[in-house]
């Protein structure tokens, strides 16, 4: 697991996506460190890379639906929903929350065979 934490930081180092300074995060708590997740994800091999990571810890968890946030989210999201062969989703703020719009639903959905 070691090597693994030590090659998902090596990836944000490397694409410059792991800043470092002051950061007041969204939730109003302080950081020295911040993810800036789109720079490692312009990168399709890394993006592949870490989707793999996330499916792989899910894969025995019958995942159905996969939600990510808007807009950082999506790409990463999507790639895990491919992997996982599950529907996938995301939240957008509204009025300073996290909802569903657009039509998402958690809710089951009948087999779609239509492709």
């Amino acid at each position: 697991m070691k090597d693994l934490n030590e090659k998902v930081i090596g990836l944000f180092k490397d694409t410059g996506a792991l800043l470092e300074g002051h950061f007041v995060l969204t939730s109003g708590f302080h950081s020295p460190h911040y993810f800036q997740c789109a720079k490692v994800l312009q990168f399709p091999e890394h993006n592949t890379f870490l989707a793999q990571q996330i499916a792989n810890h899910f894969r025995d968890k019958n995942i159905n639906v996969v939600i990510t946030p808007a807009v950082g989210g999506i790409v990463l999201g999507t790639e895990v929903g491919r992997l996982l062969n599950a529907r996938t989703i995301f939240s957008e703020r509204e009025n300073g929350e996290m909802k569903l719009r657009r039509g998402f639903e958690l809710r089951r959905w009948r087999e779609c065979t239509c492709l």
